[in-house]
């Protein structure tokens, strides 16, 4: 007769990408997983594989829950109105108490965490689309006259994108105080364009 499981896959898999986004993959045991999970190793190693598949569900997670929400603006609104909306609701995100965590995705990356190809592949598809969502409100902007100067498309999508990024870093290491003040002048200065 086979075991029926006594926990919520669904339920699980979002405490683990929690845990993997506070912690990391490296600083984060297998002992710690079952201890936080409340699920003994067995049924997380029958559900999810290892610790390095349970990662990899869990940055899957992540992309399509927390890295689509905060590109919404980018898909609700047009021109600059969604560059303005994509920085405000990227800053009142990162205001939030338990923000410090910075963004899964670029944690990963940065701390060089072992990931399979098809992982990696994920992870850069979706860090290209959020580049295209910014390079075509950024189209639409400069069609529509919106901005007082004419500069590379290319280029004011990868500034906003390096911006989200340093905001990711102030906010981990300097606190909502500095974060918040970055933010609110990458806003003047898109609204200035």
């Amino acid at each position: 007769m086979a075991r029926t499981r006594s926990f919520d896959p669904e339920q699980v898999l979002q405490q683990a990408m929690m845990l993997f986004w506070q912690q990391g993959f490296e600083r984060l045991s297998m002992e710690q997983l079952v201890k936080h999970l409340g699920v003994n190793r067995y049924s997380l190693y029958e559900t999810f594989g290892n610790k390095q598949a349970l990662f990899e569900l869990s940055l899957e997670r992540y992309i399509a829950v927390v890295f689509e929400f905060m590109q919404m603006p980018l898909k609700e609104h047009k021109g600059k109105a969604a560059l303005t909306a994509f920085c405000q609701k990227f800053r009142d995100q990162l205001q939030r108490t338990n923000a410090n965590n910075g963004c899964l995705m670029f944690n990963s990356l940065q701390a060089k965490t072992p990931m399979s190809d098809t992982a990696l592949l994920n992870l850069h598809t979706a860090i290209e689309k959020q580049q295209t969502l910014l390079l075509q409100r950024i189209i639409e902007a400069q069609t529509a006259n919106e901005f007082k100067r004419q500069f590379k498309p290319e280029a004011a999508a990868q500034f906003i994108a390096a911006q989200t990024r340093l905001l990711l870093n102030t906010r981990r290491d300097q606190g909502i105080e500095a974060m918040t003040t970055i933010a609110d002048f990458l806003i003047a200065d898109i609204e200035a364009w």
